[in-house]
């Protein structure tokens, strides 16, 4: 086995793990027939394009990206602290890379549905933040907790008002990605210094 072999397995980069990627974002295309309860107000008189399945689906698409942010031997990085952030900083750049093409390439597949592709990169991008945010905090197993979290919250009429619900208003596409590049620059300097969630506390704890 090569070294980067070696490096990929482990940092989770598996057979397995790569099989998924394309599964769990095709899901969100083949899911976008199913529409969600209404989001937007009525009396907006606007189509809602991005108020299907699929679209909570990408919160689960993002949670599957996060798990390369482990680390399967992480004494190995504790060894050399600024050597192991250099390379968590190209890991997160590749993986944010890898999701904003896959987010794009899904968006353009929904283009017929209305779906502005800038709009649901933001989308994509917001959520893979905080999903690296979760496997910083909570570990890569919980990675999906906080783009669920923020889908469930986005989903539910009234609880964000309309006009700042930066998940399904495609108005408010701007703010959008602000906020998603403000939580891009967050987790990726997070998981620069601290790593994985459950790396970090098996270092402590050895």
């Amino acid at each position: 086995m090569t070294a980067r072999k070696t490096a990929a397995r482990v940092q989770g980069i598996s057979s397995a793990w790569l099989v998924l990627l394309p599964v769990v974002w095709g899901l969100v295309p083949t899911l976008s027939w199913a529409t969600l309860p209404q989001i937007a107000p009525g009396d907006l008189g606007m189509t809602r394009p991005l108020e299907m399945f699929g679209t909570a689906v990408l919160a689960v698409s993002v949670a599957h990206m996060a798990w390369p942010l482990g680390d399967e031997a992480p004494w190995l990085s504790s060894v050399s602290a600024r050597g192991a952030a250099r390379q968590r900083v190209g890991r997160f750049m590749a993986l944010s890379g890898l999701c904003a093409v896959a987010a794009a390439v899904t968006g353009l597949v929904l283009v017929r549905a209305g779906v502005d592709p800038a709009h649901f990169v933001g989308v994509g991008l917001l959520l893979w933040a905080l999903a690296a945010a979760g496997a910083v905090t909570l570990g890569r197993r919980a990675a999906a907790v906080l783009p669920v979290g923020l889908m469930l919250i986005s989903s539910r009429a009234h609880l964000i008002p309309w006009d700042k619900n930066v998940v399904f208003n495609e108005m408010a596409t701007g703010p959008l990605w602000a906020l998603a590049v403000a939580c891009l620059a967050g987790a990726g300097v997070a998981f620069a210094y601290w790593g994985e969630g459950i790396a970090r506390r098996e270092v402590r704890s050895a």
